[in-house]
C-alpha cells in the first residue's frame, strides 16, 4: 500500500498521509497502469545518491603487539587516543581506550 502511495505522489515524500493516517489506510487515485508505473520507478536513478556497497568491517580480535604498542604509547603520550588511534588500522579511539582500561583491570 505504501508503495502506491509513492507512485501516485510520483515519489514526493508520503509522511503527512502516514502521519495523518496511522490507523487507516489512506485512499489515493491511480492514473497509470501499475506495469508502467513499475518500470518508472525502476528506471529512476539520482545521481546524487551514493549507492556503492558499504564495506562492514567486523570486530577482530587484539593481539599482544597491538596491546604492547597500546600500553607504550598511552605511558609516553598520555591518554590522547585520537593521536595514538591513528598508529593503528581499523581501530576507534573508544575502542582504545576501552581496551586499555580493560588491560589494567585484569
Amino acid at each position: 500500500m505504501r508503495l502506491q502511495l509513492v507512485i501516485s505522489k510520483e515519489g514526493e515524500s508520503i509522511s503527512d498521509e502516514l502521519r495523518t493516517s496511522l490507523t487507516q489506510i489512506p485512499s489515493f487515485p491511480t492514473t497509470h497502469t501499475e506495469e508502467v508505473q513499475l518500470d518508472k520507478i525502476l528506471t529512476f536513478k539520482d545521481e546524487t545518491v551514493n549507492d556503492i556497497p558499504l564495506e562492514f568491517r567486523t570486530l577482530k580480535q587484539w593481539t599482544p603487539d597491538e596491546d604492547k604498542i597500546l600500553i607504550e604509547k598511552v605511558q609516553t603520550l598520555g591518554p590522547k587516543w585520537t593521536i595514538i588511534s591513528k598508529l593503528f588500522e581499523d581501530r576507534s579511539p573508544s575502542s582504545l581506550r576501552l581496551r586499555y582500561h580493560y588491560l589494567y583491570k585484569h
